[in-house]
């Protein structure tokens, strides 16, 4: 049992020294993202969604009581 946690302790050893070669990641987080309970998190193309949301808003308030 000693000898297989050596093994599993040099293996996991070798797998941190790959990742710590990674390339530092290039990307960052906007400080505010929008959120929508029907969409969920708009990350991006936020005129897009706005341009949506407001055709959905004028669809729902035109199609009450006309029967469409």
């Amino acid at each position: 049992m000693n000898d297989e946690a050596d093994f599993l302790v040099t293996s996991s050893q070798k797998l941190i020294s790959k990742l710590s070669q990674s390339p530092i990641p290039t990307f960052f987080m906007n400080d505010y993202t929008l959120y929508s309970e029907h969409d969920g998190w708009i990350e991006s193309n936020t005129m897009h969604f706005i341009e949506i949301l407001l055709a959905r808003k004028s669809t729902s308030d035109l199609g009450v009581g006309h029967d469409l």
